[in-house]
């Protein structure tokens, strides 16, 4: 902020005195009284300064805190989509070895009635073969 912006914000605290441009334009031969007021208006001038750097802190503070819970958010977000991906993944490897199990299981099933055939019905009349 300029400090012509500063002092009209704060215009209430802040009270120019009419001969202000006079004194500046001749510093060296000012008064005790002149000089007093130069003094307090640069302490209030610096107090105004301090308390605008410190209400812009708290927004930047504020803004900060408030992008760390979006963020906070973001990676809780995240986070949930790669359990949810990982659980899909999970899922999708079980289903497939529970396949290959049945499968297997399936093969050697009919592995198991082939040798029965095998050893059963060399010659070929035994009924049961045939309807199974």
């Amino acid at each position: 902020m300029r400090a012509k912006e500063v002092l009209e914000k704060h215009a209430k605290i802040f009270k120019v005195p009419d001969d202000f441009e006079d004194m500046l334009q001749d510093i060296k031969v000012l008064g005790r009284r002149e000089a007093g007021i130069l003094l307090r208006m640069n302490h209030k001038y610096q107090n105004i300064l301090n308390d605008v750097k410190i209400a812009q802190n708290k927004k930047t503070k504020a803004l900060e805190e408030e992008a760390k819970a979006l963020e906070s958010v973001d990676e809780d977000a995240e986070l949930d989509k790669q359990l949810e991906a990982t659980l899909h993944r999970i899922q999708r490897e079980k289903k497939r070895a529970e396949k290959k199990e049945r499968v297997l299981k399936a093969k050697s099933d009919l592995r198991k009635k082939m040798s029965v055939i095998a050893s059963n019905g060399v010659d070929g009349d035994d009924e049961e073969l045939h309807l199974s």
